[in-house]
């Protein structure tokens, strides 16, 4: 990070260039303590009985695909939504600098990176961390709003808040 700082030389070309593999290499960084803080926070709860040592139940073929459809219809749902706050929401900046990040770069490093590691990073830490440290104390439908508003927060900028 320091290298890219130096040679960057406030160099807006070079931020755009460098984005998603920074990303992509700030969720694997940022992995390791959450992985960390996990295990640990969950040998945690169960000795201190928040949680039981319990068998987890596989899900049934017929409630994946229930799920699958839930979250597709929710999906639809958000962007329906966001069609009609574009109304009201100046999102050109965002879609100008979006497609400065992701212009002419390879569509599997854009996956793996922006698609997998960062998504993967976000989870570990608003769901794994945030939200199950919050369960333990306040009550569930609580706990998912707060860490629901404060993913949104995370990412900045109005569009992808909505959506988070």
């Amino acid at each position: 990070m320091a290298v890219f700082a130096r040679t960057a030389a406030n160099s807006a070309e070079t931020y755009y260039n460098y984005t998603i593999f920074l990303t992509g290499l700030t969720g694997i960084l940022a992995m390791i303590p959450a992985l960390y803080f996990y295990r640990r926070d969950k040998v945690r709860r169960i000795a201190g009985g928040l949680i039981p040592a319990q068998k987890k139940v596989p899900l049934s073929l017929l409630e994946i695909i229930l799920l699958l459809l839930a979250g597709a219809g929710l999906a639809q749902y958000g962007n329906f939504l966001m069609a009609i706050l574009q109304s009201f929401i100046n999102s050109s900046a965002y879609q100008e600098s979006m497609t400065r990040i992701t212009e002419g770069k390879s569509l599997l490093m854009m996956i793996f990176w922006m698609g997998i590691i960062a998504p993967a990073a976000e989870e570990m830490i608003f769901r794994w961390l945030i939200y199950l440290r919050l369960r333990d104390w306040l009550k569930m439908p609580v706990a998912a709003v707060i860490s629901g508003l404060i993913f949104g927060i995370y990412h900045g900028n109005i569009v992808q808040g909505i959506y988070a």
